[in-house]
């Protein structure tokens, strides 16, 4: 996985989350009135689409949509975090 810049603000959100990316991510991401909301969509921008279809499950969720995708492949860096 390629080094991919996130905010302290959204490492530290799930990093101290009971929860965990895995299950809050998603939900995050699509809340808008969130507080990591713009920090945490920021960095889901800047994944780039090569890593996003690098493997089998990010290449269907890619075809699906994009945005999905990109929330997986942030999944699996915050779980490296």
């Amino acid at each position: 996985m390629p080094e991919i810049w996130i905010s302290e603000e959204v490492e530290n959100y799930f990093a101290a989350s009971p929860i965990g990316p895995l299950l809050e991510l998603c939900e995050v991401a699509q809340d808008d009135d969130h507080p990591i909301s713009h920090s945490l969509k920021e960095a889901l921008a800047r994944i780039p689409d090569d890593v996003v279809a690098a493997d089998n499950i990010i290449e269907w969720l890619y075809y699906r949509t994009v945005r999905l995708s990109r929330i997986w492949v942030m999944n699996l860096i915050l779980l490296e975090v």
